[in-house]
């Protein structure tokens, strides 16, 4: 040590060295220790792993291919984003649902291999083996770990069909849901457009009116035209909203859209419009309006009819369907490699950061056996004295 007893960076050097079979000893006592406690002590676990990805049509497919598609108009392809990340948190809610976990523990008795005893622990066990995630190809990744390769690998497989079967089960639930809803709306349209023609012949029988006048026809069909287009987009707004759900930004969209399409024809009607060359249907004589209005209903309803016949049989269609919803890209094998624990690596942080302990015991040792301040020789003299 130098001569006014102050300690150089020099000097942790010398003391390591001057320590140093000491220092190794205890370094590779522990090491061998750590690791051999690790072997019989602990427990291996094994990870399998499987990757899929979904292809079959869900419940919603066939029929959102017959209305237009409002999430290809987000900006930045944010419906397809929004499709994507809500089909992957409906896989997350099925793998790690209550029923899924207990299926599983039933299946292979891990209450018995995990030696718990309550099922609710049992549960919270179970969850933490699983994990799941995301490549950035959108693949599903579902991993499983266990005390066996062969149970990893059995354990991963069975939430793969877990998850087929389940999600085969909502689809279906929903196109049924879809077909009970759209056979209402084509029952009720069907029933209004035949009490709308009734009144369009009751009218022409009791006026004699079977056509608008020439100079009126053009007015007629062009404002039925518009008001049957708008008609369409009110009942494809509704279908979104049946299939999408209240709050889902293509609904939003839907309903913007059939906003401004009203608003735009009301001003047509009213004489609003500078770019219109149509008269208002104020200026309309009174039969001839009288007769737009019947002419109109039916017009109306017979485009909602077309638009709702495709759907309602298409959800027929999709009602009965069993294919499976997701591909399985590769299936859980087992494991050669465990993944927990790692022995080396773990008795090496061990054995280091116990080293490490001793290397600064030793640095404060000298640090109080050599210095001259006489406040730490009175500690180092009187710190172990009780008397």
């Amino acid at each position: 040590m130098s001569e006014h007893h102050k300690i150089e960076i020099l000097d942790y050097f010398v003391l390591i060295v001057k320590w140093k079979k000491v220092l190794l000893t205890i370094f590779f006592t522990t090491l061998i220790t750590v690791y051999l406690l690790i072997r019989f002590f602990v427990g291996s676990l094994y990870e399998a792993s499987a990757t899929i990805i979904p292809i079959g049509e869900n419940s919603m497919t066939g029929l959102l291919s017959l209305v237009k598609d409002f999430s290809a108009a987000l900006p930045g392809g944010l419906g397809d984003n929004l499709k994507k990340e809500s089909e992957m948190n409906l896989y997350n809610t099925l793998i790690y649902s209550r029923t899924s976990i207990e299926n599983l523990i039933n299946k292979y008795d891990l209450m018995k291999l995990y030696k718990i005893k309550k099922r609710d622990e049992a549960l919270k066990a179970v969850r933490k083996t699983i994990k799941t995630s995301i490549t950035l190809d959108n693949a599903y990744i579902i991993k499983v770990r266990s005390k066996t390769p062969q149970l990893a690998s059995d354990m991963t497989n069975f939430l793969v069909n877990y998850l087929n079967e389940k999600v085969i089960e909502l689809n279906i639930s929903k196109s049924k849901d879809n077909r009970q809803f759209l056979e209402q709306r084509y029952n009720e349209i069907k029933q209004d457009l035949a009490n709308a023609e009734d009144s369009l012949k009751s009218f022409q029988e009791r006026t004699g009116i079977f056509e608008a006048e020439n100079q009126t026809k053009a007015t007629i069909e062009t404002f039925a035209k518009l008001e049957s287009e708008l008609a369409v987009k009110q009942v494809e707004l509704s279908v979104i909203k049946k299939i999408y759900g209240e709050n889902s930004p293509n609904v939003s969209y839907a309903q913007i859209s059939a906003d401004e399409y009203q608003k735009n024809i009301n001003k047509i009607k009213r004489g609003n419009s500078k770019s219109s060359l149509l008269v208002g249907l104020n200026s309309l004589p009174e039969k001839a309006l009288d007769y737009y209005r019947y002419y109109r209903d039916v017009e109306i309803l017979n485009e909602m009819l077309k638009f709702i016949v495709p759907l309602y049989e298409q959800s027929k269609f999709d009602e009965q369907k069993m294919v499976p919803i997701l591909q399985v890209i590769d299936y859980a094998v087992p494991p050669e490699k465990r993944v927990f624990p790692k022995r080396t690596v773990t008795a090496g942080v061990i054995a280091s950061i116990i080293t490490l302990l001793a290397i600064s015991y030793i640095i404060f040792r000298e640090l109080l056996t050599t210095a001259t301040n006489p406040k730490i020789i009175f500690i180092r003299k009187e710190f172990f004295n009780f008397k």
